[in-house]
């Protein structure tokens, strides 16, 4: 019965040696290209994003309607009472205007339209990277819940041998009813936590599936370890703002503002017209002079005369406070994305350290958990002692997985931050 107990323990002993430094060594290239095709699937899918994409093709097709001349005037004209000249009575008019703004004015409207739709695309862009990281904070949650249900999976098997070997030994006289009881409690315990385990799935998975913006919940696959990396700090604070597409939203805003500035003293400068006007005339019966029922053309010149300066002078005002406003925005940010780096660096190296820690802690409370079987085998005493410290690498285990979940999370905010997407 000693020996049964002994397989038993050694088993579950070098199982989860071999569990821990495959979790803590071992996740590499598997886990990222996963989460990397989910976060691909993502930005085909999410809904969130595919509108902000669509924004940055509405602000291309603007171009189109912006450099643009105005529409060209046609009016027609018809004499009820017709007019008479010395070549005979006029009887319709037909006239075709085409305004044309100040030089350069369309141009100047085009370039503030297309640093518009700059900003645009990196906002796209920056929003694109904050799907992969929520992405990324749903999918880690998912690998912990998976370490739970395995590890109490493990410590049920490992639960019904003890209570196997514990009623043994009470039927041949050498253990105490308490043993069988108190194992027993602990495993409806462990029970009833992989019910809640089983029960939490749905919740997760559907997360992870809103983010991902697809219904198909069996195209999540959730992979077994995970590793911690190398993290290499900045050694010059201005790489945080070197590829941050909201940062280059906010510059482009900024230009598109100025640009725009321009286009407005251009607007606020005269607008020529070119015309040209066709009468009808009929012949004259009475007479017949020279040019008699000759048609009349008449070119014509006009210029639209900027006298009302209000509405150019408050949409440069306007403008300018844009711009002022963009400045504000972006240098807020950047405030916002150096405390944001600090705190996933701190983050990471606190994970880091619970997660060595709680390996560290496993290891040893494995060699206890030997030295209680060594004491059980020839006292048949210390079986309570087992039990607790079972489920203290139970505890230990779980807090390892939740550890590396939280150090995953903290390297994608990372990646948020730093723009690495």
């Amino acid at each position: 019965m000693h020996k049964l107990m002994k397989k038993t323990i050694s088993k579950y002993i070098s199982n989860t040696i071999v569990v821990i430094l495959v979790t803590v060594g071992a996740f590499s290239i598997v886990s990222a290209q996963n989460l990397s095709q989910l976060q691909r699937m993502a930005a085909e899918n999410n809904p969130a994003l595919r509108a902000k994409y669509k924004e940055f093709e509405a602000a291309l097709q603007r171009s189109a309607q912006i450099s643009s001349l105005p529409d060209p005037t046609f009016s027609f004209g018809y004499f009820i009472s017709p007019v008479e000249t010395r070549v005979g009575p006029q009887r319709a008019m037909l006239s075709l205007s085409q305004m044309f703004p100040w030089f350069g004015t369309l141009s100047a409207h085009s370039e503030a339209n297309a640093l518009m739709a700059e900003a645009k695309y990196q906002s796209f862009l920056e929003m694109k990277n904050k799907v992969f990281w929520q992405v990324a904070t749903a999918y880690f949650p998912l690998y912990e819940w998976q370490e739970n249900m395995r590890v109490e999976k493990d410590n049920i098997a490992l639960l019904e041998s003890l209570k196997s070997i514990a009623t043994t030994k009470f039927e041949n006289a050498e253990g105490s009813l308490v043993d069988v009881l108190r194992v027993d409690l602990k495993l409806k315990e462990a029970k009833n936590r992989l019910l809640n385990l089983t029960e939490k799935e749905s919740a997760l998975l559907s997360l992870l599936a809103k983010n991902i913006g697809t219904e198909d919940l069996a195209l999540i696959s959730i992979n077994d370890t995970l590793e911690l990396e190398v993290v290499a700090s900045l050694s010059d604070k201005s790489q945080l703002v070197e590829t941050q597409p909201m940062l280059s939203s906010f510059d482009a805003n900024i230009a598109a503002s100025k640009a725009t500035q321009y286009s407005i003293k251009k607007q606020g400068l005269p607008k020529f017209g070119l015309g040209l006007n066709y009468t009808v005339v009929d012949k004259m019966s009475i007479a017949n002079p020279i040019d008699n029922g000759k048609d009349v053309i008449l070119p014509t010149l006009s210029v639209s005369i900027p006298l009302y300066r209000s509405k150019y002078t408050s949409a440069y005002r306007e403008s300018e406070l844009m711009a002022e406003s963009y400045e504000l925005l972006k240098a807020d940010y950047v405030l916002s994305l150096q405390n944001d780096y600090k705190q996933s660096l701190f983050e990471l190296e606190q994970q880091k350290n619970n997660s060595l820690l709680y390996k560290a802690q496993i290891e040893e409370a494995q060699q206890i958990l030997n030295l209680l079987y060594s004491e059980y085998s020839n006292s048949g005493k210390e079986f309570e002692d087992i039990l607790d410290i079972q489920q203290q690498i139970l505890q230990y285990k779980n807090f390892l997985a939740k550890s590396l979940s939280m150090y995953h999370i903290a390297l994608a905010k990372m990646d948020y931050v730093l723009a690495k997407n």
